[in-house]
């Protein structure tokens, strides 16, 4: 029998706190930059950084409710659409979208959105 070497390509969050910036974007760069991925992955066994971003959400420090929360592309584009619409969609709506063929975005904000609900995945995938 054959025997593999496997590399899966992951997506993980690092949240940088504290970033004082005159924007979103430029808060962005502040904390992309103030990051080193090589050192922060080399001390997992068998990780790296592949030297890609996928997306980024930045919130406003001290807007609780987080009304100004925006989602952008990793070239720092808004995300627009059923990313956007789902990340400011009322709650009571959020049931509306479950079952919906979703881009995997939509679909990780929808999922995140329901957790923070206090949703169990058990609820969200028989609904």
């Amino acid at each position: 029998m054959p025997i593999y070497d496997v590399h899966i390509f992951t997506v993980v969050r690092v949240k940088t706190v504290g970033i004082e910036a005159a924007s979103q974007q430029e808060a962005m760069k502040k904390a992309d930059e103030s990051l080193d991925y090589n050192q922060l992955f080399s001390r997992l066994h068998g990780v790296e950084w592949a030297e890609e971003h996928s997306h980024a959400l930045v919130d406003v420090h001290g807007d609780t409710e987080y009304e100004n929360s925006r989602w952008y592309d990793a070239d720092l584009e808004t995300l627009m659409g059923i990313e956007q619409e789902i990340f400011d969609a009322p709650e009571d709506r959020l049931p509306l979208y479950i079952g919906q063929h979703l881009p995997k975005r939509a679909h990780a904000i929808l999922k995140a959105r329901l957790e923070c609900r206090e949703l169990s995945l058990k609820e969200y995938f028989s609904i």
